[in-house]
């Protein structure tokens, strides 16, 4: 099935090799450039000012985000469906995301953000249960 390959370079069978941790650093290795370059222009243009908690609040999203590429790439080496494990991992982010939210940046609980939080994640499995009956 199509959406358990994912076509990169150095794969086998299809199949992402180990995780390809080679293949997903090269892409945070990317981003951190393309980010240094365009903070340098900012600065360069006055728009912008270094500040040292900005580059330890982008290695802190970073690391997450990285394992949660890297572990996405070994379920699929794995050959679980990539309609299984895509839904699963919009929750979890979803899921961590609202925690994160609450307990350290303190925001406040109310029925509105917890009706939005059950909204979401419905839709994330509603689309899964009918990308899945298409195929």
């Amino acid at each position: 099935m199509y959406d358990r390959q994912c076509h990169l370079p150095h794969r086998k069978n299809g199949y992402v090799q180990n995780g390809d941790h080679e293949f997903v650093a090269s892409l945070f290795l990317f981003a951190a450039l393309t980010g240094s370059i365009f903070l340098a222009y900012q600065m360069i243009m006055g728009k912008s000012k270094f500040a040292i908690k900005n580059v330890i609040a982008g290695i802190g999203l970073g690391i997450p985000n990285f394992f949660s590429i890297y572990l996405l790439f070994l379920a699929l080496q794995q050959g679980l469906e990539g309609s299984v494990v895509f839904p699963v991992n919009n929750a979890g982010v979803l899921l961590l995301a609202s925690l994160y939210g609450i307990f350290i940046f303190r925001e406040s609980v109310n029925v509105y953000k917890i009706a939005g939080f059950i909204v979401a994640v419905l839709a994330i499995f509603f689309n899964h249960i009918f990308l899945r009956s298409l195929s």
